[in-house]
């Protein structure tokens, strides 16, 4: 059986605070902390690529419908007041390959350059705060990464 070596101490054992272990590293980069996963990578947009290349037809974007959501009032004993709470109950997830993502990330950015963005331009992303309902902020978000 062929073993890995995966990590390794980068600290000095005899100062290391008693009860704790050593400071451990990637045995890729022993002497200094990695900026990026691959030096090709820069951006998010970079690493949504790259990975895409590796695993084109694996999972990467999965979201979840709302099937319903369930009101409940909540007794405030202390404050005399009522709230409300909304619970979400949600559908399994569905998700989009890789290749299906850098699609529609490449679709969004002909669509942002016919309008006449260009790069480093500045763009505002107003979307809802929950992934759930919407990802087409994300994948905004992944493309102005670039």
């Amino acid at each position: 059986m062929r073993s890995h070596l995966w990590t390794v101490e980068v600290s000095d054992p005899a100062e290391t605070p008693a009860g704790e272990t050593p400071v451990r590293r990637n045995a890729l980069s022993p002497h200094a902390l990695t900026e990026t996963p691959h030096p090709s990578i820069r951006t998010i947009f970079d690493l949504l690529h790259f990975s895409a290349l590796r695993w084109r037809d694996a999972p990467c974007l999965g979201t979840r419908d709302v099937i319903k959501m369930h009101s409940e009032e909540l007794d405030e004993k202390a404050g005399g007041t009522n709230r409300t709470r909304t619970l979400w109950e949600l559908g399994p997830y569905e998700y989009r390959t890789y290749r299906e993502v850098v699609s529609e990330v490449s679709t969004l950015a002909n669509g942002l350059s016919a309008i006449g963005l260009a790069p480093g331009d500045r763009a505002a992303i107003y979307a809802e705060t929950s992934y759930v309902l919407n990802d087409e902020p994300l994948l905004t978000a992944v493309l102005t990464g670039n």
